[in-house]
């Protein structure tokens, strides 16, 4: 499911991830614990050559 709605939090604004900031998702139980967490960053690929 985390994975899902990250999906559709990035599809409704793309532009948070290329605007030069990593992004996290931490994922919780209903204690509010960190059971996991999504990293995402988005990088312009080097040059070939």
């Amino acid at each position: 499911m985390a994975i899902e709605t990250a999906g559709a939090m990035l599809r409704e604004n793309p532009d948070c991830l290329w605007a030069g900031k990593p992004w996290r998702m931490e994922v919780t139980d209903e204690g509010g614990r960190i059971l996991f967490t999504l990293d995402f960053a988005l990088r312009q690929p080097k040059p070939e050559g």
